[in-house]
């Protein structure tokens, strides 16, 4: 059976609805990770704000894979400056999302990569992105893409 071809493109604001569908989706599936997350935190006024911003590349960029005319995944990145702390500029991605149905088809990696592009063009010197440690297959994918351990957070959970 034929691979049908895969598109990346820059997100336009007619796809915000289906990115915060894909966004929400991507929560609940990290709800399992941490139960305290907010679930529908892309349909906040914070998360449309956000996603609005990364659409209209402020702060940051938001790119969505199509295939058969429908999005199947997306990946949003923030730009960081460089600061008194960090001296760099580097991008953070944010969110990436493949749906399940799609995954195994090379999507996340050509949205990595893309980001990576639109990176160097930024003139970055470094991409991070955050997941959780028991995501053992989000870690073991961003490893396969060329990412290594940089940062720990740990937590002491109070009652």
């Amino acid at each position: 059976h034929f691979m049908s071809k895969i598109s990346i493109r820059k997100a336009k604001i007619e796809d915000l609805p289906v990115i915060q569908k894909l966004s929400n989706t991507l929560g609940e599936q990290s709800h399992s990770f941490d139960n305290e997350l907010g679930l529908m935190w892309a349909n906040t006024k914070v998360g449309e704000k956000y996603y609005r911003e990364r659409i209209a590349e402020q702060k940051g960029v938001c790119f969505v894979a199509e295939k058969e005319g429908e999005i199947s995944g997306f990946i949003s990145a923030s730009i960081h400056e460089p600061d008194a702390w960090r001296l760099m500029k580097r991008v953070e991605i944010d969110n990436i999302f493949v749906n399940e149905k799609h995954r195994g088809e090379g999507i996340g990696k050509s949205l990595i990569n893309i980001v990576r592009d639109w990176a160097q063009k930024q003139h970055a010197k470094r991409i991070i992105v955050r997941a959780f440690t028991e995501n053992t297959k989000a870690l073991s994918f961003y490893q396969r893409e060329g990412f290594s351990p940089y940062e720990s957070i740990l937590q002491l959970r109070l009652n």
